[in-house]
């Protein structure tokens, strides 16, 4: 091996070093926020169903609703935070899906209606088509991910008197759901990197 050859190796050597003491570093990290940040949400859970159990006892049906969807979001966001602790899977892209029989409309539904609250400046439609119940096999905090993040960029681009339409579809055996703006658009040279990670949309 010439002398340039093993140079060459030595600093691919301490390169990989370096790299892999970064990935490493970056686990911890991500196990350690993820711990932190379960605890606050476990202490929210107690209170959402303290707060459901005093609208029972009241007979309050707003507070009793309240507690049940305070208590489900955080359950929600704590099985997300668990995804984080296991790295390998994140890195991969694989991460495990809790399937369950559900009402796809009241779903959605409800995610449309949180984010209409949360904007309410922005035309927010919803329509379900067949206007039935539409059971599908899905993961039900998976589904609410993808509504959340394509109704919040269409907020984002809709424009303060913009509109937005969400439909959730009975197509060939299957639910569709689609989300449209009256934005922008898409710039034709964003397409091809508008689904890499973090990429601009």
């Amino acid at each position: 091996m010439s002398p340039d050859s093993s140079s060459t190796f030595h600093h691919l050597q301490v390169a990989f070093e370096d790299a892999r003491n970064a990935s490493a570093r970056k686990d911890r990290f991500i196990a350690i926020a993820a711990h932190e940040l379960r605890q606050p949400l476990a202490a929210l859970v107690l209170q959402a169903e303290a707060l459901r159990r005093t609208g029972i006892h009241r007979n309050d049906e707003f507070l009793e609703e309240l507690g049940t969807d305070l208590r489900a979001t955080a359950r929600r966001q704590a099985r997300l935070i668990c995804d984080l602790v296991d790295v390998a899977r994140a890195r991969s892209g694989k991460l495990q899906l809790c399937t369950e029989t559900i009402e796809v409309g009241t779903l959605v539904r409800r995610v449309v209606s949180t984010m209409a609250s949360v904007s309410p400046s922005v035309s927010l439609h919803f329509d379900i088509d067949p206007p039935e119940r539409l059971l599908c096999r899905v993961d039900g905090v998976r589904v609410e991910q993808i509504v959340s993040n394509l109704t919040e960029n269409a907020l984002k681009f809709a424009g303060a008197q913009g509109r937005i339409t969400v439909r959730v579809l009975a197509e060939n055996g299957f639910a569709r759901i689609s989300v449209a703006d009256t934005g922008r658009g898409i710039m034709p040279d964003a397409i091809d990197t508008i689904f890499d990670t973090f990429g601009e949309s």
